[in-house]
């Protein structure tokens, strides 16, 4: 359907990043801003303003799509910055709508922070407060797992702010700038995408103005609703970008690779399994299509996103190991890209939530479309 954007991002990225940047960019040995600038200036990012115009939401996949193909760093901060770009542009005010438009443009870099140490998924046991002090909120407690904190201007921070309702009723979402006093940022070193590092934040009395606020007080679930929807469609719309670039990656190594004097892919169990990564990948597209097409009709999506992550992610971890039986102990290697593939392509399993967290939601009314 969007061909020639494909085609677009494919060339700058073949130009931008090659496999030694990916490498780079994974270990954290090279920043990603200037390429993720450049993203910006080519306008891919306005994508993310999907009020703007319905269709740009399948836009921003397929960037997110490709882009994830070349590099797991770049899909990350795609992902990360459209889902605030739209949190803010959605229930913020003036300042904050101001700042997303600064997120498009490359200007601004924001964070999301929800997960907590000991809390996880388990949004209902958030432990973050924030009490109002005069015209400042004031903020204690941990996040955990919050990408891109780093590199951020703001960090988009769910806090309780009435401890005595269920979390529904109770959460609120701050935009704290990243110079605050009193949060302290430290970078958590991981088996892939380093260069957009996950944080553990600490807050001991942090404080940021009452304008702060996106939404209204106590009421961020709305925002958590919508990012979590947003995130689980950006990150199947990932995998199938990946899994889209290993399946073309196995047909030009197979067809170059000889065996007995013949190419691999002359062997029919070689051809078959790189046929079954084509049709894997055609129905997790179409999966993320349906997602798309329920959130922007306005109605429960919940089955219909919550399906296209499950299968992509799924898929992506069949994918990855098909990869390495298929090219053997040359996958194992540095030299190739495989290996780098299969550790970018664990983290679609927690992303957005765990798949588990998925079929939980769908188990409520399973068949409903």
């Amino acid at each position: 359907m969007y061909t020639e954007l494909s085609n677009e991002i494919s060339h700058w990225c073949r130009e931008a990043v090659s496999q030694e940047t990916a490498e780079l960019l994974d270990s954290g040995e090279c920043s990603p801003l200037a390429l993720y600038q450049e993203i910006c200036q080519k306008g891919w990012m306005n994508y993310a303003n999907i009020f703007e115009d319905k269709q740009n939401f399948s836009r921003l996949a397929e960037v997110c799509k490709v882009a994830n193909a070349y590099s797991g760093v770049l899909g990350n901060m795609i992902c990360v910055n459209a889902a605030c770009a739209m949190i803010l542009g959605a229930f913020g005010n003036a300042e904050a709508k101001q700042f997303a438009q600064g997120i498009l443009e490359g200007k601004n870099m924001a964070a999301f922070s929800l997960t907590e140490p000991q809390a996880g998924t388990d949004v209902n046991n958030i432990q973050a407060s924030a009490t109002l002090d005069g015209d400042d909120w004031v903020i204690h407690g941990e996040k955990y797992l919050a990408t891109g904190a780093m590199l951020a201007d703001a960090i988009l921070v769910v806090v309780k702010t009435n401890p005595d309702v269920a979390t529904k009723n109770g959460t609120s979402m701050l935009l704290v700038p990243a110079n605050s006093k009193g949060m302290e940022i430290t970078p958590i070193p991981k088996m892939s995408a380093n260069g957009y590092a996950s944080c553990h934040i600490r807050f001991t009395g942090c404080r940021v103005s009452s304008d702060r606020i996106i939404g209204t007080v106590n009421g961020a679930w709305a925002a958590m609703s919508m990012a979590g929807g947003v995130e689980r469609v950006l990150v199947a719309a990932c995998c199938v970008g990946l899994c889209q670039r290993i399946g073309e990656y196995l047909y030009e190594y197979t067809n170059d690779r000889l065996v007995d004097g013949k190419p691999l892919y002359e062997l029919s169990n070689i051809r078959h399994q790189i046929v079954d990564i084509a049709i894997k990948v055609r129905a997790a597209d179409a999966l993320v299509g349906q997602a798309i097409s329920a959130l922007a009709s306005g109605t429960n999506a919940t089955n219909a996103v919550c399906a296209a992550k499950v299968f992509a992610a799924q898929m992506q971890q069949e994918v990855s190991m098909t990869a390495m039986n298929v090219m053997g102990g040359r996958a194992y290697l540095k030299a190739y890209p495989v290996e780098r593939w299969l550790r970018e392509g664990l983290l679609s399993l927690w992303a957005g939530g765990t798949n588990e967290l998925q079929k939980n939601l769908m188990s409520r009314k399973p068949f409903d479309r």
